[in-house]
């Protein structure tokens, strides 16, 4: 029992130092093992150093060799390069030098080639003159052997024949070398003529300024507020009754704030009817008698403008007033309300008078009657509105009766060629064309051809005829006193004396619409209205 109970111990003992040496290997083995894998963390991570080393290094020595491969290419290909600029150099200097040659080699053919021909062709002209020679001697010969048996006379008849033959030979010379001489010298005058009279243009259109002045059928006149269109108006529309009845206009009201349109072709009664409407408007007046009133006051007021017009253009271009008719001087300033084409008629007339008279002293022409006849061509325009050539007509009847002299009247006949010239009054033989009245259409032309001067005349031109022959087939009726076309031609009313008798109204309105069916200068679109007006007045004043 002692032995096993001293056995036990042992036993323990040996099992725990059996436990213990088997724990301290176990831990043993794991210190062991993990310094084990920190060694190969440690190897490996060096080698992917050195790997990386030598990776880096061979990188760095290829980059180098291939820098120096790069650099060597490129030092060869420069050299290649200039050498083979070199050779071009070289190839490009000696085909200078080749064409060069060649060019000389040309220049020395063609100069041999002339000198051939030039050789060739003294040879020749020495060959033909040695054959006149031979055949002069040879002719000579026979001449002297045919004189020999000829008597005196016959050889003087035959040496008058030969110099008689020899003179007309050299006097068709002479006279062939003038004639050309001479077409040589009509040649370089007409040059000199034209490029002169283009100075002489060019001069007096630069001492020539005249302002453009458009006019049109209408004029716009201002009101203080909307409510003078209803006193323009008048009660049941007595007022604009009366307005267009005396002014010959048409008075368009609509619905434009502040304005009033008058419209009519006449630029007279439309002139006097702005001047009546702005006072009537500063009046403040508005009823029938102040309208007469006012109207007459203005007819005077353009009728005395008219003739400061007229004589403010005889001063401004130095013409002497003892020669110039009253009837003359307003014809004249009537000029200054009247358009064509849109250009105002007294300033382009005095612009042809100016024109025609520089163009006159330039080239010696008469330079006051180049003067007056352009300040006269367009002078039937005072009296006759048509756009066509039978204002010259007018014009000649109004300068024959103020006693004006043929040669003004000449040249003012001619102003628009032979296809305006008024055969029906004038003699063409007797009035023949002059100079002055070229430098009067010439200066014309250059007044009317100016940028900015005419519009197109067409629809104008129709517009102007209508109306005016219109208002001219009323007039021609013996019952009308007078008569004006109102709305563009689309209405013509009619006053008619005091003394017809009121049934008769209606045949009046009957007969004025036949003539106008007649008449084949009346082209009109769509219908005419025909009014016919009688009025009655009495007027009695009190002691």
């Amino acid at each position: 029992m002692s032995g096993s109970n001293a056995l036990i111990p042992s036993l323990v003992s040996l099992i725990v130092g059996i436990v213990v040496g088997y724990i301290l290997r176990y831990f043993y083995g794991r210190f062991k093992l993990q310094s084990i894998e920190t060694k190969a963390i440690k190897i490996k991570e060096d080698s992917e150093k050195q790997a990386q080393a030598i990776l880096a290094k061979a990188e760095e020595d290829a980059k180098a060799k291939v820098l120096e491969a790069r650099e060597a290419i490129f030092q060869e290909k420069n050299e290649l390069e200039k050498t083979i600029r070199e050779r071009k150099n070289e190839i490009s200097s000696i085909e200078k030098r080749l064409a060069s040659r060649e060019e000389s080699i040309d220049r020395w053919s063609k100069t041999v080639e002339e000198k051939d021909r030039v050789l060739l062709e003294k040879e020749r002209y020495l060959k033909l003159r040695e054959e006149k020679v031979i055949e002069r001697e040879s002719r000579i010969d026979k001449e002297l052997e045919r004189i020999a048996s000829l008597t005196k006379e016959e050889a003087r008849k035959k040496l008058e024949e030969k110099v008689k033959a020899d003179v007309d030979e050299r006097i068709s010379a002479y006279f062939n070398d003038k004639v050309s001489s001479l077409e040589e010298k009509i040649k370089e005058l007409e040059i000199e003529s034209d490029k002169k009279s283009r100075e002489i243009l060019v001069s007096a259109m630069q001492r020539i300024a005249s302002d453009v002045s458009k006019d049109v059928n209408i004029t716009n006149i201002t009101l203080p507020d909307d409510e003078m269109k209803g006193r323009i108006i008048g009660r049941e529309g007595r007022n604009i009754r009366t307005l267009e009845n005396l002014l010959g206009v048409d008075i368009i009201i609509d619905d434009t704030p502040e304005i009033v349109t008058v419209s009519g072709f006449d630029p007279i009664r439309r002139v006097i009817a702005q001047i009546t409407l702005e006072n009537l408007i500063k009046d403040g007046r508005i009823h029938p008698a102040r309208i007469e009133e006012v109207y007459e006051k203005a007819k005077s007021e353009v009728e005395q403008k008219i003739v400061e017009e007229g004589t403010k253009t005889f001063y401004e271009l130095g013409m002497p007033m003892n020669r110039i008719s009253t009837e003359l001087i307003k014809a004249v300033g009537s000029l200054y309300f009247r358009p064509s084409y849109g250009q105002n008629i007294l300033l382009h007339s005095k612009e042809v008078a100016r024109l025609s008279s520089i163009i006159a002293g330039e080239i010696g022409a008469n330079v006051e009657v180049a003067k007056r006849a352009g300040l006269f061509h367009d002078i039937g325009k005072a009296v006759e509105s048509d756009v066509g050539n039978k204002h010259i007509e007018e014009g000649i009847k109004l300068l024959k009766k103020v006693g004006e002299t043929s040669d003004v009247i000449t040249a003012v006949a001619w102003h628009h060629e032979a296809s305006g010239f008024p055969s029906s009054i004038l003699d063409e033989k007797e009035y023949s064309e002059t100079v002055e009245a070229v430098i009067v259409r010439v200066a014309d032309k250059i007044s009317g051809a100016r940028p900015g001067v005419r519009y197109d005349a067409g629809a104008w031109g129709d517009y102007v005829t209508r109306v005016t022959e219109l208002e001219k087939e009323a007039k021609r009726m013996d019952k009308i006193e007078h008569a004006y076309a109102l709305q563009a031609g689309r209405e013509i009313r009619l006053f008619v004396k005091t003394t017809v008798p009121e049934n008769e109204l209606e045949q009046i309105a009957k007969d004025m619409k036949k003539q106008i069916i007649q008449n084949t200068k009346i082209r009109y679109p769509g219908r005419i209205k025909i009014t016919v007006v009688k009025e009655k007045r009495v007027v009695e004043h009190t002691d």
